[in-house]
């Protein structure tokens, strides 16, 4: 629940919405879901099964935070904004090195930036040859 003031912009009834989502980094913070350790033991208490569900279900959280990462980098590409999404890019993709997809979001971003060595050396890295 938001509890913080409206924009001058607001009224009762409509309130439109910012200019430009926050970023996962604002919404997240360091680390997009936090404690997971922590959320296992005391799950667990030593039983196997409880850790296989929290195990499973940071998975799909982890999926579910790339899935908006990529629609987030599709908002602003679309909108000629690849700068504002490049570090959210670049960070999803240091945290998760296995989604190709994001470093082809990434790759695009590079290149609608004018950043054409970045966008080659992360091809190169992920063995996306000469097109993303």
């Amino acid at each position: 629940m938001h509890t913080g003031a409206r924009p001058a912009s607001c009224t009762e009834s409509y309130c439109p919405l910012p200019v430009a989502p926050p970023t996962p980094s604002e919404v997240a913070g360091e680390e997009f879901l936090p404690g997971w350790e922590e959320i296992e033991r005391k799950a667990t208490r030593g039983r196997g099964a409880a850790g296989e569900l929290v195990a499973q279900v940071r998975a799909e959280v982890a999926a579910a935070h790339a899935s908006l990462l990529r629609l987030l980098a599709d908002w602003h590409l679309e909108r000629g904004q690849p700068q504002r999404v490049i570090p959210d890019l670049e960070e999803g993709l240091r945290r998760r090195p296995d989604q190709v997809v994001i470093a082809v979001k990434l790759i695009a971003a590079y290149e609608q930036a004018g950043q054409a060595d970045m966008a080659a050396s992360l091809r190169r890295e992920h063995g996306l040859g000469d097109q993303s």
